[in-house]
Parts: structure tokens; sequence; C-alpha cells
């Protein structure tokens, strides 16, 4: 074998041995795109899980709130009545009682 033929021979295994480093850096690189792209996906059902979570909260909340805001005006309503009754009742209570002076 010559000296030339030992060259040719160790730079063919010299590429061969980066290939195969190459081809092992790409695969690595492949797997953890792989992983990546699950755990973006996971995380995307996560975020749509809390996404739709969260809206039916709200739309509870909102109920709930109207619910409270509709008893508080049939509250006001009932106590502004009750208070005209007993305006009426001071008030006429009051002109009887001027009337009765008078005499």
């Amino acid at each position: 074998m010559t000296l030339q033929n030992a060259l040719a021979e160790a730079v063919v295994r010299a590429e061969e041995a980066v290939n195969e480093k190459q081809t092992e850096a790409l695969e690595q690189e492949r797997r953890a795109n792989a992983e990546l792209r699950e755990m973006l996906e996971g995380a995307r059902s996560e975020s749509t899980l809390l996404e739709d979570r969260l809206t039916n909260e709200i739309v509870e909340l909102k109920g709930r709130l109207e619910k409270e805001q509709a008893a508080a005006r049939n509250t006001k309503e009932e106590m502004t009545a009750e208070i005209n009754v007993w305006s009426y009742y001071v008030q006429s209570n009051n002109r009887h009682w001027s009337r009765s002076w008078k005499c």
C-alpha cells in the first residue's frame, strides 16, 4: 500500500466519521424538535382548556351578577314602596293631628 492510498483511505474514513457524527447530531436535533413540538402541543391544549374553563367561569359570574342585580332592584323597589307607605301614613297622621289641634 502506498502512502497515497493510505492517505485516501484515511480521508474516506474521516469523511465517514464526520458524516456519521453529522447524522447522529441531526437525529438528536430531530428528537429534540419532536419533543419540543409535543410540549408545544401540550401547552396549547392546556391553554385551550384553561381558556374554556375561564370563559365558563366568566359566564357563570356574569349570570350570578345579573341575578344579584335583579334581587337588589327588587329589594330597592320593595323598600321604596314601603317608604312611600310610611311616608303617606306619617303625612296623613300629621294632617289629622294638625286638624285636631285647630279645633
